[in-house]
């Protein structure tokens, strides 16, 4: 808890609050359990989304340049997230009509550049044809291109 962190207890992660900012975040979707991909399926329309089926593992790995994709080959270096016409159309229907692949479409439309690392990232900031410009399997592979968002 927040309560815990004192100078004297926890000396670095107090310089860090004296220094930067701090927040909690509580994802919530359209289901009573959120898994994490519920969760950057919110964070990408800005509103309770979900993976339509009961699974809380990410449906496959995202869909990267040189494979077929039902959304059009992804771009050079990015990737598509996979299942993602049925993950638009289902959100849609929901009680909340979210619209998956706001946060794209908005960075697009800024001018901006959208780089997902890991492929929860890629359903967080998909475009509204579910796809990312640069993708990066993990943190540990290597960095995003400067001047780029990420997730």
């Amino acid at each position: 808890m927040w309560s815990d962190v004192t100078r004297d207890t926890t000396p670095a992660l107090w310089g860090l609050m004296a220094q930067g900012a701090g927040a909690g975040l509580s994802v919530r979707t359209t289901k009573t359990n959120t898994c994490p991909t519920d969760g950057w399926l919110t964070l990408s329309a800005g509103q309770r989304s979900r993976l339509a089926h009961g699974d809380c593992a990410l449906p496959s790995a995202p869909i990267v340049s040189g494979q077929p994709s039902p959304a059009g080959p992804p771009p050079e270096g990015g990737a598509v997230a996979p299942g993602w016409p049925a993950i638009k159309s289902d959100n849609a229907h929901t009680s909340y009509h979210a619209q998956v692949g706001l946060l794209g479409d908005a960075m697009h439309k800024a001018g901006g550049c959208t780089t997902a690392v890991g492929p929860g990232a890629v359903f967080g900031l998909a475009d509204g044809a579910g796809r990312v410009d640069r993708y990066v399997e993990s943190p540990t592979r290597r960095r995003p291109p400067t001047g780029r968002a990420a997730a």
